[in-house]
């Protein structure tokens, strides 16, 4: 946000974000606040006493709250590497972010040898066969070994597509997914028997094809089931791409939505399901409902035929230290944390 523009909304609106200072009440988070006004409102976070404790939040702060440049990310998490000696992992522990986003904004010099994303020798543990009949959805204690990458940011859970094909599909049966990231939906079909075919604007595995959502390069109506597991709008950058769904304003979100919903309907074949998994964002103030977003754009194309709540794994992770940033602001301006996704069963009517 420029100087301008944050001096119009502190004008307008006032001090939405307190300055976030250390227990010694150095700023952590806020000088361009400080800029405007020496005496906005400050908030003192007395457990940060060190400066790995400062790098940190000031990492999780502007990362949750705003958009940041890549370079910004890099410089702060390369600081932070250089001061602590943590590897990837470690980082992505502290940072309660994905082994995958670190790799992906840590500076060169800080990384590992490149390890191989999925050993494809992981034997896929077996999954429970019975289908859950209420359409409110509880993850699995553990994550299953062999099905994806399980530190892949936005990993979509084997249950659910265990879930889906198992209800909505045969043996045999063609599963399209144009979202695939960390090939799931792969593994899933393969342990299942069913064929998959998989698509990434950015592919992960060798196994994905590169190709774009919004143009199916499918025959008409030659698709038993499709999948799609949609970024939760800018929540996170997958790629570069300016037809990746995170990189759009909210407006070409929406529009690039409809195509990819359009093109979907094409290749699906009549009396067939086509399920879509999504999250709701909060940003700027603003709770975006995604999914009823995607309810109303998908249903000018495909009947919508059930709606699934699937309870997220995120309460785990606020209990970590790194979250009481997270907690402190829900309770600050009385939202709730969203810890859960939806999942839209849209379905193409025969006639």
């Amino acid at each position: 946000m420029s100087h301008e523009t944050l001096e119009t909304s502190y004008k307008k609106y006032g001090s939405l974000y307190p300055v976030l200072v250390d227990a010694d009440g150095n700023v952590i988070d806020g000088f361009h606040r400080i800029k405007i006004d020496p005496n906005w409102e400050k908030r003192k976070l007395d457990w940060v006493k060190t400066e790995v404790d400062r790098i940190k939040i000031g990492i999780i702060a502007n990362f949750d709250r705003r958009e940041i440049t890549t370079e910004e990310i890099r410089n702060k998490l390369g600081e932070l590497a250089e001061l602590t000696g943590w590897d990837a992992s470690r980082l992505a522990e502290e940072l309660n972010r994905s082994y995958t986003w670190v790799m992906k904004y840590l500076p060169q010099k800080y990384k590992r040898k490149y390890e191989t994303l999925r050993d494809n020798s992981t034997p896929r543990v077996e999954l429970d066969s019975e289908t859950t009949l209420t359409n409110v959805w509880v993850p699995e204690t553990k994550y299953p070994e062999g099905y994806g990458d399980k530190d892949f940011h936005g990993v979509t859970p084997p249950f659910i597509l265990q879930q889906c094909i198992q209800k909505y599909t045969e043996q045999n049966d063609v599963v399209l997914d144009m979202m695939a990231g960390s090939g799931t939906t792969l593994d899933v079909c393969a342990k299942l028997n069913r064929k998959c075919v998989a698509f990434d604007i950015k592919p992960y595995r060798d196994d994905i094809k590169a190709g774009d959502a919004g143009k199916v390069s499918l025959e008409n109506e030659s698709v038993d089931f499709i999948f799609a597991h949609f970024p939760y709008w800018k929540m996170v950058q997958y790629s570069d791409d300016p037809q990746d769904l995170s990189n759009m304003n909210f407006e070409n979100f929406c529009a690039k939505s409809e195509q990819i919903m359009s093109s979907f309907s094409k290749c699906l074949k009549k009396g067939k399901y086509c399920a879509i998994l999504i999250g709701d964002l909060r940003r700027e103030g603003k709770l975006f409902d995604l999914s009823a977003y995607l309810s109303i754009i998908g249903s000018k194309y495909l009947s919508l035929f059930d709606k699934i709540i699937y309870v997220a794994k995120g309460q785990e992770s606020l209990q970590r230290k790194s979250r009481s940033l997270t907690e402190w602001r829900a309770r600050e301006f009385g939202y709730h944390i969203v810890c859960q996704d939806t999942l839209l069963i849209f379905r193409k009517d025969s006639i």
